[in-house]
């Protein structure tokens, strides 16, 4: 947190089904207005990154489907174009805004995302990449810890392979483990 990497956190240890350690450190955001608390609510985007997002972008790579040094826009062109690469994505250094705050977004679908269990995913995939789109970018290479191009990654499996996110997970890694 002091040298920037995250505004935040909660680190919960659970052992044996019992709950070993569960505390809560620093700010949802930059700003230090809202601290984190055990209510805090996370989506599972760091460890989707590692464990599905990251290991289809090695792919595309080693495949030549994607450029890391390609702008964003030339993939997305909703986008406004700051310049922003792929690259500078991973690296946390496009311009992205810190994250989504779904609540802001819409009320409604926040409430439905944790509570009803007829929750649609995909209305709330298109509200959330149409937020995300319409904010402003600021200028490429300044670091910020955003995770705002991993909700678009998953698309390029079926851009790139015709299978969904998933189903392109299972048929080159998760299956072959």
């Amino acid at each position: 947190i002091s040298q920037r990497a995250m505004p935040g956190c909660r680190i919960l240890a659970v052992k044996d089904q019992y709950v070993i350690f569960n505390k809560s450190y620093g700010y949802l955001t930059y700003d230090s207005i809202r601290p984190v608390n055990d209510s805090t609510m996370y989506d599972i985007a760091s460890v989707t990154k590692m464990a599905a997002s990251a290991l289809m972008l090695m792919k595309l790579y080693e495949d030549r489907k994607i450029d890391l040094d390609k702008k964003i826009v030339d993939y997305y062109p909703g986008f406004a174009d700051n310049g922003a690469t792929i690259r500078d994505a991973l690296a946390h250094q496009a311009g992205f805004r810190p994250g989504i705050d779904i609540k802001r977004i819409e009320p409604e679908l926040y409430k439905s995302c944790v509570s009803d269990p007829n929750y649609v995913p995909s209305i709330a995939r298109r509200k959330i990449l149409q937020d995300v789109m319409a904010q402003p970018m600021k200028t490429p290479g300044e670091y910020l810890y955003s995770d705002i191009g991993f909700y678009f990654y998953p698309e390029f499996t079926s851009r790139f392979y015709g299978l969904a996110f998933t189903n392109f997970l299972n048929e080159w890694f998760y299956y072959p483990l």
